[in-house]
Parts: structure tokens; C-alpha cells; sequence
């Protein structure tokens, strides 16, 4: 596509930077204490496998941001949020972590996070520009670039040390990655707790099924099995149940799931689709009536 050719470097420029990077890892191997050496020399081809994969999705990422923003730029808020709402209807069931993960982040603090975000962005271009004017500087006048006249350890820690310098609120950055982190922790919490609540709600269930089942179950099989091995038959009974529970739980569970999505997503749809029909005039909408 083109949009993916716009944002892709060319082969030799490709190429300069991974043999760059390489002999990046090549010199860090021998700054590193002498215990860490044998690891360092391990991960050094895996390192350049994932710059080199980083080249090759690098420019689907800018040029799905692109698409993105021109979608954005050309449909109205409300009618994406109305799409979103329509798919929730009928397919939410089907995406019942994904949707768990969206409105943890969303009730955790995305505004947070896209403040910090941006306070992030506006610290590196900060950065950056004092970087790339260091760079440029020639202080013994030889007419060579002093950064031509260094390895790439010396290189990468001289970049390291200057955006360290040129960061001039290191609290903001902290409380930046902070909020992002407690975002993510959200998400964690939320994807977990869903699942300790099958588990919980299977293991109550088995032991429940399991005490119903072994009056009826247990005499039969004791005849049947070897009186040497009817040790086993409570446990594989009761891990049977556990079985069977679990896997109601998990449908019970998915019901709700698809339940509490399709409400909401009707919810989000016929709402913005009020708002989207008021927007453009074809009736009145009271604001308060939400």
C-alpha cells in the first residue's frame, strides 16, 4: 500500500541502522560486568531479530495511526461510537476480556493517561531537540562531528545523559508513568478478578455436585473397580465435578458477559444516535434527558 511505502525507510538507510545497532550490542557486551558477558552474547542475535522485525511493522503502525486519524477526521464521534454500539449488540459475548480490559482502562483513568501521554511527548520533543543540536557540534573544530568520532556505547550513553539533562521536571515524567502504570494495573486487576470469579464460582459448585453425585456414584464403581484402587474414586469424582462446574461457571459467566454487553452497547448506540440526529438538526435533544 502506499500509505505503508510513505512511512517506510529505504533498504540502505535500513540496513546503516541494523549494522549500527549490531555493533551496538557487540561493544555493550564488553562494558558489561564479566558475569553478565555469556547472556549478553546469547541475547545479541535476538536483540537484532527484533530490531529487524521493528523495521518491518514500524510502518503498518504509522500507517493504521494514519488511517485511523482520517477516519476520525471524517466520521463524527457519535457515529463511531454508534458503530461500536451496534457490534457490542450482537458480538460482545465474544470479546468479553477485551471489553473487560476497555472499561477497566477506561473507569481507571484514560484521560489520566492520555495527559500523561502528552506530558511525555512534550518532555522527549524537548529533549530531543537539545539532543540533536549536541550532535551537530564540531568543540575541537577538526571539522568532524565529535559523534563521528565515537563508538556507539559512547554514542548511546552520551544520547542518555543529555536527555537526562535536558529533562528539567523529572517529576512530571514520574507521575506520567505512574498514572500510565496504574492504567495498566487496572486492566490486570480487572482481567483477573473475572477469572478468580469462575474459579470461585466452579470450585462452589463441584463440591456442591460432588456431595450430590457420590451417594449415587460411589457404590457402583466400588463394585466395578478393585478394591485396591477404590482410593481413587473419591478424588477422580471429585475432579470430575470440578471439571463439569468449572465449565458451567465459565457459560454462566459468559451469559452475563454477553448480557451486560449487549445492554450497553444498545445503550451507547440509540444515545449517540440521538445525539448525531440533534447535531444535525433533524430533531431536538434534551442534553439532561440522557
Amino acid at each position: 500500500m502506499e500509505v505503508v511505502k510513505r512511512h517506510s525507510l529505504a533498504p540502505e538507510e535500513v540496513e546503516k541502522k541494523k549494522q549500527s545497532f549490531s555493533k551496538l550490542v557487540d561493544q555493550g557486551v564488553e562494558v558489561v560486568p564479566e558475569s553478565l558477558r555469556p547472556y549478553m552474547k546469547k541475547a545479541g542475535p535476538l536483540l537484532n531479530l527484533l530490531y529487524s522485525l521493528y523495521f518491518i511493522i514500524n510502518p503498518f503502525i504509522w500507517a493504521a495511526k494514519e488511517i485511523f486519524d482520517k477516519v476520525m477526521m471524517i466520521l463524527p464521534l457519535e457515529v463511531i461510537e454508534m458503530i461500536i454500539g451496534f457490534f457490542l449488540c450482537f458480538l460482545g459475548g465474544n470479546f468479553i476480556l477485551i471489553m473487560a480490559a476497555y472499561k477497566a482502562f477506561m473507569l481507571c483513568g484514560w484521560e489520566t493517561t492520555k495527559r500523561n501521554f502528552e506530558d511525555l511527548k512534550e518532555e522527549y520533543a524537548k529533549a530531543k531537540t537539545i539532543v540533536d543540536e549536541l550532535l551537530q557540534k564540531d568543540n575541537d573544530g577538526d571539522g568532524v562531528r565529535d559523534l563521528d568520532q565515537l563508538n556507539q556505547a559512547q554514542i548511546m550513553m552520551g544520547r542518555l545523559s543529555t536527555f537526562a539533562s535536558a529533562c528539567k521536571d523529572p517529576a512530571k515524567i514520574t507521575r506520567a508513568l505512574a498514572g500510565i502504570f496504574s492504567a495498566l494495573l487496572g486492566v490486570v486487576a480487572a482481567l483477573s478478578s473475572n477469572t478468580a470469579q469462575v474459579i470461585v464460582l466452579g470450585s462452589s459448585m463441584g463440591q456442591t455436585l460432588y456431595h450430590l453425585l457420590k451417594p449415587f456414584v460411589e457404590p457402583p464403581l466400588k463394585k466395578r473397580i478393585p478394591e485396591d484402587n477404590h482410593h481413587w474414586i473419591a478424588t477422580i469424582l471429585s475432579s470430575v465435578t470440578m471439571m463439569i462446574a468449572t465449565s458451567v461457571a465459565m457459560i454462566i459467566q459468559q451469559i452475563i458477559s454477553i448480557a451486560q454487553t449487549s445492554i450497553h452497547g444498545a445503550q451507547q448506540l440509540t444515545a449517540n444516535f440521538f445525539i448525531f440526529c440533534g447535531a444535525k438538526g433533524w430533531f431536538s435533544v434534551d442534553p439532561n434527558s440522557q
